[in-house]
């Protein structure tokens, strides 16, 4: 039986699906799956029956005392390599994550798979020449990071194209996403796949929808929702969102669900209650199961889903999505932002309606009027041709 390793730093990996999705296909090819993360709280669960062991980085006391002294600079420069002391500055915890990389025995492993940059970080520090498979959740351009979303976005992208040559295989979200990556880093075409964040075949069974919104909020039965489910944060224009709230048809209020637990005692989160208040407007954070959330989504009526255009990682957001593609498993018409490529797909599918912010009123009114027709063209596109299976098929041949 062949091994796979799977390392998470920092990284929500119970709601990947692109992960989740890859992690049950190799499981499909009979590969044993060791998963190590360095959080609790981002490990998936997975049946006891599968392949799969989670491993969950706990510090050991030296463990704590090494990230202590990694936030002192001269510390660092005395007594850590390079490449961890470049892990430190960004993160204290990455760097302790790493050192924890280092003790592993990855030769046992016929494939590395690095989920996202700061796992790429650590296993580049063991300088590890296995087989690694990049997974380039995060792209990281050249533009200046206004909003202030990445840690140090410059030396990311310095580190992330230092890796590199420790890499076998890199996997992009969408053939936008893959030339841009070529483009920003040299990588021959032959060493990238495409791997959207779509719904595997074996997810388009029948749902089983809870009343988790309804319940929690004591919404009545003719009350209609639009649900937002994900992070929490100015990149989703949530804001924007809210105030378009008073122009919405009567029977229609808006759930924000996060997974993250203090979400909403954030300075942003704090701004988005007082947006809200005295609007039929109800904020959830919890976090659920993949299968407990699609089931919760399930009850909703339209998903929403926007993007501020601050970077390519968001600009080329089409089927990188885990929302989107949550929503779509659920059965609801999308409702997002006019980005090109995002708004390409979903008009050709008719999958929802992708427009301005100021056109949700409109929009709603348009899905609630086509309930049916988008229900049967979102089956039907999911069945024939957006599902991940195909292309995780090609992307298999390319690596074994």
């Amino acid at each position: 039986m062949k091994r796979i390793a799977v390392l998470c730093c920092d990284y929500p990996l119970h709601t990947a699906a692109l992960v989740l999705n890859s992690i049950e296909e190799f499981v499909d090819r009979g590969m044993h799956i060791d998963i190590f993360c360095n959080s609790a709280m981002d490990a998936p669960v997975f049946p006891s029956s599968y392949p799969v062991t989670v491993h969950v980085y706990r510090e050991a006391f030296r463990d704590k005392v090494f990230r202590k002294l990694s936030t002192f600079p001269i510390i660092r420069h005395m007594l850590f390599p390079r490449m961890i002391r470049d892990i430190a500055r960004l993160s204290p915890y990455w760097a302790s994550f790493a050192r924890y990389v280092k003790r592993l025995d990855l030769d046992v492993y016929d494939y590395i798979l690095c989920i996202s940059y700061p796992a790429l970080f650590c296993v580049a520090a063991k300088r590890h020449s296995g087989k690694c498979i990049y997974y380039n959740i995060e792209l990281l351009d050249d533009t200046p990071d206004a909003a202030g979303i990445y840690i140090d976005k410059n030396l990311c992208r310095k580190l992330e194209h230092a890796c590199l040559h420790r890499v076998s295989h890199t996997v992009a979200m969408s053939p936008d996403r893959a030339r841009i990556f070529q483009r920003q880093t040299q990588t021959p075409e032959s060493r990238i796949s495409v791997l959207p964040i779509l719904p595997r075949t074996k997810e388009l069974g029948e749902r089983s929808p809870s009343n988790f919104f309804r319940a929690k909020f004591s919404l009545k039965p003719d009350q209609k929702i639009v649900v937002y489910s994900g992070g929490i944060g100015d990149w989703a224009m949530l804001e924007e969102i809210v105030r378009t709230v008073p122009a919405w048809p009567e029977a229609y209020v808006l759930v924000i669900h996060t997974w993250q637990q203090y979400a909403f005692e954030s300075p942003y989160g704090k701004r988005l209650l007082d947006a809200a208040r005295g609007l039929p407007v109800f904020f959830s954070a919890e976090s659920l199961s993949r299968s407990q959330l699609i089931s919760a989504l399930s009850a909703a009526d339209i998903g929403i889903a926007y993007y501020r255009e601050l970077d390519d990682n968001f600009t080329n957001i089409v089927f990188s999505s885990n929302k989107i593609c949550e929503y779509l498993i659920a059965g609801l018409p999308v409702l997002c932002s006019p980005l090109p490529s995002l708004k390409k797909e979903i008009d050709s599918h008719n999958l929802g309606r992708a427009v301005p912010i100021s056109q949700i009123p409109a929009a709603i009114r348009e899905l609630g009027a086509h309930k049916d027709s988008l229900a049967a063209s979102i089956a039907k596109s999911l069945t024939e041709e957006l599902n991940f299976d195909k292309y995780f098929e090609k992307f298999y041949r390319k690596i074994v």
